[in-house]
C-alpha cells in the first residue's frame, strides 16, 4: 500500500468510542488547538465501517481504517481506495451516532434486565420464605408486592427513557463541521461534465496573472455551454502557453495553439508555421472547443489519449505521454483545490469549535427539549471575564442586554446565527461589525437571568435551533 504523506495528529479530528472517551479527551483539544493554529487543516468523516476519509494538507484525498487510537499518534497513513467519490459526513455521523446510542441503549437496558430478574428472584425467595409462615400471611405478601411491582417490560421502557434523557445530556459523538466531501472523478475527456467552479476558474487564471483574466466570466460560460470541463481547459492552457502569457498564444490569444487553416485569421511565426489568431480569448476558446467537438464527432477521439496523437503529435516536436501527464495532474490539482475550495467556504459559513478556549472548560447543562441551548462553564475562581471567541464567522446582528439572557451577542453568516448569552458589560463588538472566527467578542459574565458566571450558548440553522453539542469538540 501506499503511504500518504501527512501527520493524523494534525489533520484528523477523531470519534471515540464509549470506553475511549474519557482518554482521548485531551488529544481532541489538541487538534481543536492545533486547527485554531494553523486553520483549515482538513475536512473528514468517520463512516460506520470505521473508516475515516479526510483530505491531508496537500488535497489528496484518503480512505483510512481505524484502529483504536493509533491514527492520533502521527503515525503513517495507509490508503485503501482513492479516489474517494462523494462522501456525507452529515449522514455518517448520524449512522454512527445512531450505531451508537443502540449500542448504548442495549447496553443499560440488558444491565436494567439483570436488575430486574435479579429483583424478581428475590421476590420468589421472599415467597417461598412467607409461605411457610401461613397462607394469609402468604396472600397479603402476594398481594402488596403485585401493587408495588412494575412488569419488566414497563422497567425497560422507563429505563430507556432515562438512558435517552443521559444520552441527549452526555452525548457520546463529535460531530465534524463539513457537510459534503467531494472529489470529482469524472475522467479526462475535454468534452465531458463541468468539475470546477466558476471561482476555481478564476482563481487559476489569477495566479498564472494570465491576460485572460478580464475574460474569465465569459470563458467559463463558453465551456458550460459547449460542454466542455472548464478544468481541462485550463490545464490545456496552462501547457501550451502559461496561460497566455508564453509563446506565440501571447499574441494570437489562442488557448491551443490551433494551426492555421483556411479560412481563418493567421499570425505567421519565423520557423514554426501560422496559428489560427482571434480577436479574444474568449473567442480563442470558443474554437478550441468546436475542434473538440470534431474530433469526437467526426474522428471519434474522445480521450486524452486519443486526442493528443493527433492534436500536438510528436512530429511537431511534442512529447504525447508527458503532455498526457501534465495535463492529467493539472486537472486532478484543479478538482482537490475545488473541494478543498468548497469544503472552506462550508466550514467558514458554519459554526465551528469552541467559544471557550482554554481547557478547563464543562458542558454545566446539556441541550433538551426545554434548555434548547447549552450552559459552558470553568471553575468559579476563574471563570469571570473568559475570553469568548466567535465560533462563526460572519456579522455581529445583535448586541443588546436582555432581562433573562443577559447581555447578547448574536453572530450571522449566510446559513447560521450563533447566540452568545450572559456575558459581562464591557463587549468589544458592535451590531455590523463582521467578524473572524476566534476573535474575541466578549467575556463570561453573571448578567440577564444566572446562578453564576457561564456561556450559555445557541445555534440556529436559519429558523430551526440545532444543538451545540453536535459543533464543538467536548467533554
Amino acid at each position: 500500500m501506499e503511504k500518504a504523506d501527512c501527520s493524523a495528529h494534525l489533520l484528523l479530528k477523531f470519534m471515540p468510542r464509549r470506553n475511549e472517551y474519557e482518554k482521548s479527551i485531551e488529544i481532541l483539544k489538541e487538534l481543536e488547538a492545533a486547527e485554531r493554529r494553523y486553520g483549515l487543516l482538513s475536512c473528514f468523516g468517520l463512516l460506520p465501517s470505521g473508516e475515516v476519509v479526510y483530505f491531508d494538507e496537500g488535497g489528496t484525498p484518503c480512505r483510512v481504517s481505524v484502529q483504536g487510537t493509533a491514527l492520533l499518534q502521527g503515525r503513517p497513513l495507509e490508503l485503501k481506495n482513492q479516489p474517494v467519490e462523494v462522501i456525507s459526513t452529515t449522514e455518517a455521523f448520524k449512522q454512527l451516532a445512531h450505531h451508537e446510542q443502540k449500542l448504548y441503549l442495549k447496553g443499560l437496558a440488558e444491565e436494567q434486565t439483570k436488575q430486574i430478574r435479579w429483583q424478581q428472584s428475590k421476590r420468589r425467595r421472599a415467597l417461598r420464605w412467607l409461605a411457610s409462615a401461613g397462607f394469609i400471611v402468604l396472600l397479603l405478601s402476594v398481594a402488596v408486592l403485585l401493587l408495588n411491582a412494575d412488569g419488566p417490560e414497563q422497567n425497560l421502557r422507563r429505563a430507556e427513557e432515562r438512558l435517552k434523557d443521559l444520552y441527549a445530556e452526555q452525548g457520546i459523538f463529535i460531530k465534524g463541521y463539513v457537510d459534503i466531501m467531494v472529489v470529482n472523478t469524472g475522467g479526462y475527456n475535454p468534452l465531458g461534465p463541468v468539475s470546477i467552479s466558476r471561482a476555481t476558474f478564476k482563481q487559476f487564471l489569477q495566479e498564472l496573472n494570465s491576460p485572460a483574466l478580464p475574460e474569465a466570466d465569459r470563458m467559463y460560460q463558453i465551456c458550460v455551454e459547449g460542454g466542455c470541463d472548464p478544468a481541462l481547459a485550463l490545464a490545456f492552457f496552462e501547457h501550451e502557453s502559461n496561460g497566455g502569457n508564453q509563446g506565440v498564444a501571447a499574441l494570437t490569444k489562442s488557448i491551443g495553439n490551433i494551426r492555421c487553416t483556411e479560412g481563418y485569421s493567421c499570425y505567421t511565426t519565423e520557423g514554426n508555421g501560422s496559428f489560427r489568431q482571434y480577436a479574444t480569448w474568449s473567442e480563442g476558446l470558443r474554437d478550441w472547443v468546436d475542434l473538440l467537438k470534431v474530433y469526437k464527432d467526426d474522428l471519434k477521439r474522445v480521450t486524452l489519449e486519443d486526442i493528443i496523437p493527433k492534436y500536438a503529435p510528436q512530429a511537431d516536436n511534442n512529447d504525447e505521454t508527458l503532455y498526457i501527464a501534465t495535463v492529467k495532474k493539472r486537472v486532478d490539482d484543479l478538482r482537490k483545490r475545488e473541494v478543498l475550495n468548497t469544503v472552506k467556504s462550508l466550514a467558514e459559513n458554519q459554526p465551528s469549535g469552541n467559544p471557550i478556549w482554554e481547557t478547563d472548560w464543562v458542558i454545566s447543562q446539556g441541550y433538551s427539549a426545554k434548555h434548547p441551548e447549552i450552559d459552558l462553564a470553568r471553575p468559579i475562581t476563574v471563570a469571570q471575564g473568559t475570553n469568548i471567541h466567535a465560533t462563526l464567522e460572519g456579522v455581529v446582528t445583535v448586541v443588546r442586554d436582555d432581562p433573562l439572557f443577559g447581555n447578547r451577542v448574536f453572530i450571522t453568516s449566510s446559513q447560521f446565527t450563533t447566540h452568545y448569552n450572559h456575558l459581562t458589560e464591557d463587549i468589544p463588538v458592535k451590531s455590523g461589525q463582521v467578524v473572524k472566527r476566534g476573535e474575541v467578542i466578549g467575556y463570561m459574565g453573571n448578567s440577564g437571568k444566572s446562578t453564576g458566571p457561564h456561556l450559555d450558548y445557541e445555534i440556529f440553522q436559519g429558523t430551526e435551533r440545532a444543538n451545540p453539542q453536535d459543533w464543538i469538540l467536548r467533554r
